[in-house]
């Protein structure tokens, strides 16, 4: 036990020596930064089955809550062993056997009573029955209404800040919450398109008109096609006015239809 040494004076002015050493109090560490971070308290039917409170460990190191303690709104103490991973999350559900599929993480429960559709307050206490975090949630005030039987929870935004103020949450985005889960899980940016010319405008094409089969041989590079129609060096694209072929017709008869095959080859 540490202990100091100090002199202190009488009313009269004059020193006092205190040789006994005075012992300092013995000061509380807290031993871990496991919050409240999502709760589904009034699910869209009002089925009290798929209720559940998370918390999150906003600490890298696991953290073992072992005989912690949910109170007021609703009471439940975590069994022996129970271990909350750094940066992970641990769910306290109504019944654990509704969840499909199952939450990612160890999922708890069931708790004693019913999360109030109104609000609460709601306590976690450790195992020395210190205080280590609270929440006040309502369906009113500064808090948000959207997670009030709409479907979604009531979620921190950010993780990690405390579960007081109001404006630290907001409703999930996913219908049922993200139990176990990242409130709001990054999303990854997709990286911007990329055009990439494979045939330019100015690209001299050629042509075989003559309607017959020429198999397969035309494509290999070394295939002569000096016979073959050009397009010249403005490529493959016209301007002025097209002169049509015989009248216009109001319907294409079957037999005139045909069919044309476009094979685009690259020869690195």
């Amino acid at each position: 036990m540490n202990s100091i040494r100090r002199n202190r004076k009488s009313l009269s002015g004059s020193s006092l020596n205190l040789n006994a050493p005075e012992s300092l109090e013995p000061r509380m560490v807290l031993d871990s930064t496991v919050v409240f971070n999502e709760l589904f308290y009034h699910p869209l039917d009002n089925s009290p089955q798929v209720e559940f409170v998370e918390f999150h460990n906003q600490n890298a190191v696991d953290v073992d809550i072992s005989q912690w303690r949910i109170e007021d709104g609703i009471e439940f103490t975590f069994p022996q062993g129970t271990i909350v991973p750094g940066g992970g999350y641990v769910v306290v559900a109504a019944d654990p056997t509704a969840f499909t599929p199952q939450p990612e993480g160890a999922i708890l429960g069931p708790f004693n009573g019913r999360l109030s559709n109104g609000g609460e307050r709601l306590t976690l206490v450790d195992r020395n029955d210190r205080r280590i975090d609270f929440i006040e949630y309502s369906d009113g005030g500064d808090w948000t209404a959207a997670a009030d039987g709409t479907g979604v929870s009531l979620a921190k935004a950010i993780e990690d800040t405390t579960s007081q103020p109001a404006q630290n949450w907001t409703s999930s985005v996913q219908l049922g919450g993200t139990p176990g889960r990242a409130n709001f899980p990054q999303v990854l940016t997709p990286p911007a398109d990329t055009i990439q010319t494979l045939v330019s405008l100015d690209s001299e094409w050629k042509f075989h008109d003559g309607g017959s089969d020429l198999g397969t041989a035309w494509r290999n590079a070394a295939f002569n096609d000096a016979s073959w129609s050009g397009t010249g060096s403005n490529g493959p694209y016209y301007a002025g006015d097209v002169k049509l072929v015989g009248a216009i017709a109001d319907t294409i008869p079957v037999a005139a239809a045909t069919a044309s095959t476009f094979l685009i080859g690259h020869d690195p």
